[in-house]
């Protein structure tokens, strides 16, 4: 066996330890190309960023404002990717949105719901260590009454700020907060990185009905200010929508993976996720429970003020009861001559058939050939 010289050794050593650190990064950094197939007009390649125009929306579904409330990351951090799901590291920073051929962002701000303590076995047991050693990691997943509001608030703040710092740390990208499509399309046809806020899961208009034992034993001998005029009075839901309307707010999905005040949930966690994350509760079929009454007012509210109503995750029926509501709410609009509110699913898992608003079976067209 050959014996390599001690410089030599160290040298290959060196140059291994270089190729390991850059390689992933020049590997998922590089343009993708597309090699166009025998017989197109077209015999040349083309270059990611043309192919990523002709596909306007991708969702990346990465919550960066999520992890810069509740864990501290940075936009402006680069770190070297890594395989797998990356739940925790930020996977969209400037480094990967200037790579990415990013033109514009709706980010999603999520309030992690209070029933992923009790119902997520693993994070139950580890919760009461949580709050010895940080009190305030678990005093940001979600309050469960009014001051819901004001947690989405100071995540919305978090989001900008960081844009803010951005923006004067480089020079690659300039971030623009857009309030409305207008600011959004002039941001792009400047140059610039327009972001959009949205909300996943209304429970962060604030909650009547709250999941906790502790916060229900609570309201046995505390009135809750969301309820001035009963548990079911949509006074201050709605306030607190216009507020995040006029603040920039586009889009609201109504519910995540837990019931709130306004709707049920669907089945949004795959068996093996729940496996390994040690998670124990299910869905079932008798829980496709319709729209609940202060959903109704939010929803038609919505409409009205053009806020985009998301139906991810929601129940079939609840669906349906937004559908009726979108049906004669826009009745009216196209009778006035205006455009019509759309619906939307953001992000959904495909079933053999779709089911529109006259209760017809629609089928799916496979686009994945």
């Amino acid at each position: 066996m050959n014996h390599l010289k001690r410089k030599e050794f160290l040298k290959k050593v060196m140059l291994l330890a270089v190729g390991a650190t850059l390689l992933p990064e020049f590997s998922t950094a590089r343009p993708v190309m597309w090699q166009s197939k025998p017989g197109d007009e077209d015999t040349g390649t083309e270059c990611a960023e043309d192919v990523l125009r002709q596909f306007a929306i991708i969702d990346l579904h990465c919550h960066p404002s999520l992890k810069m409330y509740l864990l501290g990351q940075h936009l402006w951090a680069h770190h070297f990717p890594s395989p797998g799901g990356n739940e925790l590291a930020m996977q969209d920073d400037i480094e990967r949105l200037s790579r990415g051929y990013v033109r514009g962002m709706v980010t999603t701000h999520y309030l992690v719901e209070a029933s992923t303590e009790i119902k997520w076995d693993l994070l139950r047991y580890l919760f009461p260590w949580i709050r010895i050693i940080s009190r305030g990691f678990s005093d940001k997943f979600e309050h469960e009454d009014y001051s819901n509001f004001t947690q989405i608030n100071i995540m919305i703040d978090t989001l900008v700020k960081q844009i803010h710092i951005a923006n004067q740390k480089q020079n690659k990208i300039e971030f623009v907060i857009a309030r409305s499509f207008a600011e959004f399309e002039q941001a792009m046809k400047d140059g610039k990185l327009p972001t959009a806020h949205a909300i996943e899961d209304a429970h962060a208009l604030g909650r009547n009905f709250p999941i906790s034992p502790e916060r229900k034993n609570k309201l046995t001998f505390e009135k809750n200010e969301m309820a001035p005029g009963g548990l079911n009075d949509p006074t201050l839901y709605i306030r607190n929508l216009q507020a995040l309307k006029d603040r920039g707010v586009c889009l609201i999905i109504l519910v995540h993976f837990f019931e709130n005040d306004l709707v049920f949930p669907v089945e949004g966690i795959s068996p093996d996720s729940k496996k390994f994350l040690g998670m124990q509760w299910r869905y079932t079929p008798d829980m496709d429970f319709p729209l609940k009454p202060i959903g109704k007012a939010v929803v038609q509210k919505m409409l009205e003020i053009g806020m985009i109503v998301d139906l991810t995750h929601s129940t079939l029926a609840a669906r349906q009861d937004v559908f009726e509501i979108a049906r004669q709410f826009n009745e009216e609009r196209i009778k006035e001559g205006k455009p019509i509110r759309p619906l939307m699913f953001s992000h959904t898992g495909a079933r053999q058939y779709l089911i529109n608003m006259t209760g017809e079976s629609m089928p799916i067209i496979n686009i994945m050939q």
